[in-house]
C-alpha cells in the first residue's frame, strides 16, 4: 500500500485564504462599479409642463390649549370646524389634515378634532410633534 503522509509536507495543515481574499476584492470592484450607475452619467435639461400633478401641501389646524383654532391661518370656532373642513374637502379627491395641537390640550378633544375630520370626509391625518433629538 502506498503511503501517501510522506509527500504530505508540515506547512500545507493551514488554511488557504487566497480565494476568500479574492472573492472579497471581486465583490469590493462589483459594488464599487454598481454605485456610479445610480446616478445618470447623462446631464438633462428636463422640459416644464404645465399638466403636471403637483403634491399639494397638507392642511394645518393649529389648536392651543384653550381650544382655540385656526385652519390654514383662518380662525374656526367648534360649531363651525366641521363646515370648514367640508370646505376644505369639497372638489379634492384626497385631502391631507396635519393638526398642531398644544400638548397641554385635553385628548378629548384631540380625539373630538380627529372624529370631526373623518366626518367630513378626511382620510389621511398626520400630528405635528417637536423631536427631542437635536
Amino acid at each position: 500500500m502506498l503511503n501517501l503522509n510522506k509527500y504530505r509536507r508540515e506547512d500545507d495543515e493551514s488554511m488557504n485564504l487566497m480565494p476568500l481574499i479574492d472573492v472579497i476584492f471581486i465583490l469590493l470592484v462589483f459594488f464599487m462599479i454598481t454605485a456610479r450607475f445610480q446616478n445618470s452619467a447623462i446631464p438633462l435639461n428636463l422640459p416644464r409642463a404645465n399638466s403636471g400633478v403637483q403634491e399639494e401641501k397638507p392642511a394645518i389646524l393649529t389648536v392651543n390649549e384653550n381650544k382655540t383654532m385656526d385652519l390654514d391661518g383662518i380662525p374656526v370656532n367648534e360649531e363651525g370646524l366641521e363646515a370648514a373642513l367640508m370646505n376644505l374637502v369639497a372638489g379634492r379627491d384626497e385631502v391631507q389634515l396635519s393638526l398642531a395641537c398644544d400638548r397641554d390640550l385635553p385628548f378629548g378633544f384631540v380625539v373630538f378634532l380627529l372624529d370631526t375630520a373623518k366626518i367630513a370626509g378626511i382620510e389621511n391625518i398626520g400630528i405635528r410633534y417637536e423631536s427631542d433629538n437635536p
